[in-house]
């Protein structure tokens, strides 16, 4: 579902199906990290199936735990192979608060001006 969508449910059709106020920041917020989550978690699912399965087995021969495997062994050489897809995500996530106006929140780079303009006058 695209993000508008999940925006828009957040705000005007959740509320209205459950009879609650959902501020527009929260709604906002909620949705942003529900649409982010699943992009997360298929990166980093990729990232860990993307590994040769031996390394688990390497760990277990050196006589990891499999707690141990995760942190030491496994985790270093994720991080190094999903960081860019994640980087592309944060920049995504930024990029989407764009949308938010579209609700009634002041997005990043409108706050950004603000402030700016704030200190110049």
């Amino acid at each position: 579902i695209p993000f508008y969508v999940q925006l828009l449910l957040a705000y005007f059709v959740i509320p209205g199906l459950l009879c609650i106020d959902i501020p527009a920041q929260v709604a906002a917020a909620g949705a942003l990290g529900i649409c982010s989550a699943a992009y997360i978690s298929q990166i980093i699912s990729g990232g860990i199936n993307a590994l040769d399965p031996f390394q688990w087995e390497a760990a277990k021969v050196l006589g990891y735990t499999t707690r141990q495997a995760l942190w030491y062994i496994i985790l270093p050489q994720v991080i190094k192979n999903v960081f860019p897809s994640l980087t592309g995500e944060l920049d995504q996530q930024l990029k989407s608060t764009a949308v938010f106006s579209t609700i009634g929140i002041l997005e990043l780079t409108g706050a950004g001006k603000n402030i700016i303009a704030q200190l110049c006058f």
